[in-house]
């Protein structure tokens, strides 16, 4: 925050006594009503309604705020930069015995503060600490935007084309005049509405017309911008999804997998039934693991399953079985086969699995309803942290996949593992651990001379990496896949504090 910022968000305290100290030692205070400087910027504890005691001014900030009002009364168009230099300038002539008194009540407001934080931070609610987190979250993101869209413009970014509404609305501007700015927009949307299609059509097609010279326009700069080295920004598209084409044996695939997950629950008692009917089931089946684990499951929370419905129960229960009979048998097989043996299950033991299904799920509910209500706000929190960090690392697994599948340069080894790559022979006569601490050992041992040979490689391997991961960039700046390019972080000004 700059020097100037911090001062007009401070201002709003209240001056307390040192005025009459100040004025006491400098000519130039008039006694005037101090007026407060309004500063939108809230806090995030403000706009959630939530009071936090405020840091005491220390004491040239002090100074600075009761100098401000009566030197903008005296000289009402000075600048922010005079009106800087002139409080410095007093604040380096102020005696010390008037700084002296002003550096004791600081102390002493300071020591009354960090009390009333103490009783104001043991107050909170686990909710209203998640809630300041995601709100200063949002805020640091919406300043990151705010600077990037300076940034843009800084640079020159083309500005995206109005559409044919729009352009029909500005061609409108002789209504404005004569009506206020509703009533002209009710009037041209009216107008829009009964406006011929061969009329509308001249303005679609400027739109359309528009639109291509933006995207020229546009893959322009960010060629430029990648030449700069502007990588960040470049638009980062999401990485596309492939189209879900639902038929009969994807349906089937991703009923396995369900499957599969649910797989861990009990059998109830649809067990005996099943086993009165097959010849084949033996008395112990054997539940198929699942190797993903839930967010609850992550964090140490019994969180209640819901039970499996009748189908799903049935081909868990005949899995197994079917498996120990055919070891080799595909999923595909298995699921032609549970598919349709359940078709061929007669109506009576059908209708017995729906009433036990319908009593677990009953069950169910009761006990998810409790499970809910005994979770802390502390735990829901934790819940859906971890939920965020599973869709984070799935995303990045997908994207990893989709990076090797595009041909991405892969970065090369360093001059210590190029060395350890050349000792591979020494891996034979014992195993891993004992392999990295004799290479590590000679690799400490080895002469510079020796070193470099090493290094001057990795420097020779890095230089042509980079060159082909910009080769490799720009091939997918042109097929349009600037999702898969870097992203340079945005560059953040330095501050000079005085």
């Amino acid at each position: 925050m700059s020097f100037l910022s911090q001062f007009t968000r401070l201002s709003s305290n209240i001056g307390r006594s040192y005025r009459n100290a100040l004025s006491n030692s400098s000519n130039v205070l008039i006694p005037v009503q101090i007026q407060t400087i309004n500063y939108t910027k809230k806090s995030a504890e403000e706009k959630l309604g939530i009071e936090k005691p405020k840091r005491p001014l220390n004491p040239f900030f002090r100074f600075m705020t009761q100098m401000t009002p009566s030197l903008l009364t005296k000289v009402p168009g000075i600048s922010t930069k005079e009106a800087i230099v002139w409080s410095s300038k007093h604040w380096q002539q102020l005696d010390s015995e008037t700084k002296l008194q002003m550096k004791k009540e600081y102390e002493k407001d300071w020591e009354e503060y960090k009390k009333m934080k103490a009783v104001y931070e043991a107050s909170l609610t686990e909710q209203q600490k998640a809630d300041i987190k995601r709100t200063n979250e949002e805020m640091v993101s919406a300043k990151q935007r705010r600077k990037l869209k300076i940034e843009y413009k800084e640079m020159g970014k083309p500005k995206k084309p109005m559409s044919s509404y729009i352009l029909y609305t500005q061609s409108r501007k002789d209504v404005l005049p004569s009506r206020q700015l509703k009533e002209y927009q009710d009037k041209v949307k009216s107008d829009w509405l009964n406006l011929p299609h061969s009329e509308r059509g001249k303005f679609e097609k400027q739109a359309q017309d528009l639109m291509k010279k933006y995207h020229k326009d546009m893959d322009a700069w960010e060629m430029k911008m990648i030449s700069m080295g502007h990588l960040h920004l470049v638009r980062k598209k999401s990485p596309r999804k492939a189209k879900v084409k639902i038929d009969k044996e994807k349906y089937q695939m991703a009923s396995l997998t369900y499957v599969f997950r649910l797989s861990n629950h009990l059998l109830g008692g649809y067990r005996n039934v099943f086993h009165g009917r097959t010849n084949w089931l033996p008395p112990i089946l054997q539940t198929c693991g699942y190797t993903r684990k839930s967010p609850e499951e992550k964090l140490g929370i019994d969180k209640p399953k819901r039970p499996l419905t009748p189908f799903f129960k049935f081909m868990t229960q005949m899995r197994p079985a079917l498996l120990a009979k055919n070891p080799g048998i595909t999923s595909k097989e298995a699921i032609a086969w549970s598919s349709k043996h359940w078709q061929q299950l007669d109506s009576e033991t059908k209708s017995q699995m729906h009433k036990e299904y319908e009593k677990d799920l009953e069950d169910y509910k009761k006990i998810k309803a409790m499970y809910e209500a005994s979770l802390t706000e502390q735990q829901k929190a934790d819940i859906k942290q971890v939920k965020e960090d599973m869709v984070v690392a799935r995303e990045k697994r997908k994207l990893k996949a989709e990076l090797k599948e595009m041909g991405k340069p892969k970065k090369p080894m360093s001059s210590y593992f190029l060395y350890a790559q050349s000792k591979k022979d020494l891996m034979q006569s014992g195993n891993m651990k004992e392999f990295q601490q004799k290479v590590k050992t000679d690799w400490l041992k080895l002469p510079e001379s020796e070193k470099t040979k090493y290094e001057k490689e990795a420097q020779d391997l890095m230089n042509k990496y980079k060159k082909d991961i910009q080769a490799w960039e720009l091939k997918m700046i042109s097929i349009g896949r600037t999702d898969l390019v870097r992203q340079k972080p945005p560059r953040t000004k330095t501050v000079k504090t005085q």
